[in-house]
Protein backbone atom coordinates (compact mmCIF):
# COMPACT_ATOMS: atom_id res chain seq x y z
CA UNK A 1 0.00 0.00 0.00
CA UNK A 2 3.38 2.36 1.15
CA UNK A 3 4.04 2.60 -2.98
CA UNK A 4 0.77 3.31 -4.32
CA UNK A 5 0.56 6.32 -2.06
CA UNK A 6 4.25 6.98 -2.66
CA UNK A 7 3.39 7.09 -6.58
CA UNK A 8 0.29 8.98 -5.75
CA UNK A 9 2.42 11.37 -3.93
CA UNK A 10 4.95 11.54 -6.86
CA UNK A 11 2.70 12.53 -9.02
CA UNK A 12 0.82 14.98 -7.50
CA UNK A 13 3.52 16.67 -6.43
CA UNK A 14 5.42 16.79 -9.90
CA UNK A 15 1.69 18.17 -11.02
CA UNK A 16 1.93 20.95 -8.49
CA UNK A 17 5.44 21.75 -9.39
CA UNK A 18 4.88 21.36 -13.04
CA UNK A 19 1.48 23.99 -12.76
CA UNK A 20 3.13 26.41 -10.64
CA UNK A 21 6.41 26.42 -13.12
CA UNK A 22 4.34 26.79 -16.60
CA UNK A 23 2.53 29.57 -15.01
CA UNK A 24 5.68 31.80 -13.45
CA UNK A 25 6.70 31.25 -16.47
CA UNK A 26 3.67 31.49 -18.95
CA UNK A 27 3.28 35.27 -16.45
CA UNK A 28 6.67 36.67 -16.39
CA UNK A 29 8.62 35.17 -19.29
CA UNK A 30 8.88 36.04 -22.86
CA UNK A 31 7.20 34.46 -26.23
CA UNK A 32 10.16 31.24 -25.64
CA UNK A 33 9.15 30.40 -21.82
CA UNK A 34 5.39 30.97 -22.58
CA UNK A 35 5.73 28.62 -25.71
CA UNK A 36 7.49 26.16 -23.40
CA UNK A 37 4.89 26.23 -20.52
CA UNK A 38 1.96 25.66 -23.30
CA UNK A 39 3.87 22.62 -24.65
CA UNK A 40 4.57 21.13 -21.48
CA UNK A 41 1.22 21.91 -20.18
CA UNK A 42 -0.49 20.80 -23.06
CA UNK A 43 1.33 17.22 -23.89
CA UNK A 44 0.98 16.72 -20.02
CA UNK A 45 -2.83 17.33 -20.06
CA UNK A 46 -3.46 15.38 -23.02
CA UNK A 47 -1.53 12.65 -22.21
CA UNK A 48 -3.46 12.82 -18.97
CA UNK A 49 -6.53 12.77 -20.84
CA UNK A 50 -5.99 10.11 -23.38
CA UNK A 51 -5.03 7.65 -20.84
CA UNK A 52 -7.84 8.22 -18.48
CA UNK A 53 -10.04 7.68 -21.64
CA UNK A 54 -8.30 5.09 -22.26
CA UNK A 55 -8.86 3.43 -18.81
CA UNK A 56 -12.61 4.51 -18.87
CA UNK A 57 -13.39 3.59 -22.21
CA UNK A 58 -11.57 0.05 -22.67
CA UNK A 59 -11.50 -2.58 -20.07
CA UNK A 60 -8.93 -4.35 -20.78
CA UNK A 61 -6.14 -2.32 -21.69
CA UNK A 62 -2.67 -3.90 -22.66
CA UNK A 63 0.29 -1.82 -21.00
CA UNK A 64 1.86 -1.56 -24.05
CA UNK A 65 -0.87 0.71 -25.31
CA UNK A 66 0.25 2.92 -22.33
CA UNK A 67 3.80 2.92 -23.05
CA UNK A 68 2.73 3.98 -26.75
CA UNK A 69 0.72 6.71 -25.64
CA UNK A 70 3.53 8.05 -23.04
CA UNK A 71 5.85 7.38 -26.09
CA UNK A 72 4.20 9.46 -28.83
CA UNK A 73 3.55 12.01 -25.86
CA UNK A 74 7.33 12.06 -25.32
CA UNK A 75 8.52 12.55 -28.86
CA UNK A 76 5.52 15.66 -29.32
CA UNK A 77 7.75 17.35 -26.56
CA UNK A 78 10.67 16.68 -27.71
CA UNK A 79 10.14 17.26 -31.09
CA UNK A 80 7.92 20.82 -29.83
CA UNK A 81 11.36 21.64 -27.46
CA UNK A 82 13.57 21.17 -30.81
CA UNK A 83 10.97 23.36 -33.11
CA UNK A 84 11.00 26.08 -29.99
CA UNK A 85 15.28 26.14 -29.84
CA UNK A 86 15.60 26.31 -33.10
CA UNK A 87 13.37 29.34 -33.55
CA UNK A 88 14.42 31.06 -29.79
CA UNK A 89 17.94 30.08 -29.42
CA UNK A 90 17.68 29.93 -25.79
CA UNK A 91 20.47 28.29 -23.47
CA UNK A 92 17.16 26.79 -21.03
CA UNK A 93 15.60 25.32 -24.40
CA UNK A 94 18.56 23.97 -25.34
CA UNK A 95 19.45 21.82 -21.95
CA UNK A 96 15.43 21.14 -22.02
CA UNK A 97 15.39 20.06 -25.47
CA UNK A 98 17.81 17.69 -24.35
CA UNK A 99 16.54 16.27 -21.06
CA UNK A 100 13.04 15.86 -23.12
CA UNK A 101 15.09 13.54 -25.43
CA UNK A 102 16.78 11.59 -22.56
CA UNK A 103 13.18 10.58 -21.85
CA UNK A 104 12.08 9.82 -24.91
CA UNK A 105 15.25 7.69 -25.08
CA UNK A 106 14.12 6.31 -21.96
CA UNK A 107 10.69 5.70 -22.64
CA UNK A 108 11.66 3.87 -26.20
CA UNK A 109 14.00 1.29 -24.51
CA UNK A 110 11.62 0.24 -21.72
CA UNK A 111 8.89 0.26 -24.96
CA UNK A 112 11.16 -1.99 -27.51
CA UNK A 113 12.26 -4.38 -24.10
CA UNK A 114 8.78 -4.98 -22.94
CA UNK A 115 9.68 -4.11 -19.87
CA UNK A 116 7.59 -2.45 -17.29
CA UNK A 117 7.64 0.34 -15.29
CA UNK A 118 10.34 -0.27 -12.58
CA UNK A 119 12.38 1.94 -10.16
CA UNK A 120 14.48 3.13 -12.28
CA UNK A 121 12.10 4.57 -14.95
CA UNK A 122 10.78 6.83 -12.38
CA UNK A 123 13.75 8.02 -10.77
CA UNK A 124 15.17 8.60 -14.35
CA UNK A 125 11.79 9.97 -15.73
CA UNK A 126 11.16 12.13 -13.28
CA UNK A 127 14.55 13.58 -12.55
CA UNK A 128 14.89 14.30 -16.18
CA UNK A 129 11.31 16.63 -15.73
CA UNK A 130 12.20 18.18 -13.12
CA UNK A 131 15.25 19.59 -14.98
CA UNK A 132 12.75 20.40 -17.61
CA UNK A 133 11.35 22.59 -15.08
CA UNK A 134 14.23 23.76 -13.57
CA UNK A 135 15.56 25.09 -16.78
CA UNK A 136 12.29 26.66 -17.75
CA UNK A 137 11.67 28.44 -14.76
CA UNK A 138 15.16 29.78 -15.23
CA UNK A 139 14.58 30.87 -18.45
CA UNK A 140 11.53 33.09 -17.29
CA UNK A 141 13.48 34.21 -14.51
CA UNK A 142 16.27 35.13 -16.83
CA UNK A 143 13.77 37.16 -19.20
CA UNK A 144 11.94 38.65 -16.78
CA UNK A 145 15.94 40.44 -15.42
CA UNK A 146 16.35 40.79 -18.71
CA UNK A 147 13.38 42.57 -19.64
CA UNK A 148 13.80 44.44 -16.30
CA UNK A 149 16.99 45.69 -17.42
CA UNK A 150 15.76 47.20 -20.19
CA UNK A 151 13.49 49.13 -18.41
CA UNK A 152 15.07 50.42 -15.49
CA UNK A 153 18.53 51.71 -17.76
CA UNK A 154 17.78 54.71 -19.91
CA UNK A 155 21.23 54.24 -21.54
CA UNK A 156 19.81 51.11 -23.10
CA UNK A 157 17.13 53.40 -25.36
CA UNK A 158 17.19 53.96 -28.51
CA UNK A 159 16.58 57.58 -28.42
CA UNK A 160 18.93 60.21 -30.16
CA UNK A 161 20.25 62.99 -28.68
CA UNK A 162 18.84 66.16 -30.44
Amino acid sequence: MSSIFSFAAVWVLLWVLMLAVCSYAYLRGGKAERAGSILLVGTSVLTALVEGAMLTLLHNVDQSAFLLVRLVSGGVTALGFLVLAVAFAHLWLGAAMLLQAAIFALQASYFVLHRPHDGLYATGNNVAFTGILLALALGAWGAGRRRNSQVSDPSRTNAQPA
